[in-house]
C-alpha cells in the first residue's frame, strides 16, 4: 500500500519532514482523496462519502488513527470540495474547527 501511495505522488510534502510517512498518513491521505473524488462525482450516491467520513471518524475516535497537524492541513486542502451536507461533520469529526473561519465558509459558499 505504501508504494502505491508514494507512486501516486501523495507524500511529496513530507520530504521536508524528518519522519517517513506513517500508516496513518497513508490511510488518512488515501481516504481524504477518495472522499474528495466521491464528493466531486455527482453520480456517486451521497451515502458513499458519508460512509467514508464516518469510517474515518470512528477510527479517529477509537484511536486507531491519530490526527496530526499535517492531516488537518490535508483535510483543509479538500475542504472546498466536500459536499455541503457533509461540511458540519467534516469540520467536527476531522477536528479542523480551529482552522475553519467564517470568512473561509463565506468564500466557499460564494464558489
Amino acid at each position: 500500500m505504501g508504494q502505491c501511495c508514494i507512486d501516486f505522488g501523495l507524500f511529496q510534502n513530507l520530504s521536508t519532514e524528518a519522519a517517513d510517512p506513517t500508516e496513518d498518513d497513508y490511510v488518512l491521505h488515501f481516504s481524504l482523496n477518495l472522499l474528495k473524488e466521491c464528493c466531486l462525482n455527482e453520480k456517486v450516491p451521497p451515502i458513499i462519502p458519508r460512509m467514508l467520513l464516518n469510517n474515518l471518524a470512528i477510527k479517529i475516535s477509537s484511536c486507531e488513527l491519530t490526527m496530526q497537524p499535517r492531516h488537518q492541513q490535508w483535510a483543509m486542502e479538500i475542504f472546498d470540495k466536500v459536499r455541503s451536507d457533509l461540511v458540519p461533520d467534516f469540520i467536527t469529526k476531522l477536528k479542523i474547527g480551529s482552522l475553519v473561519t467564517p470568512e473561509l465558509l463565506l468564500e466557499i459558499t460564494n464558489k
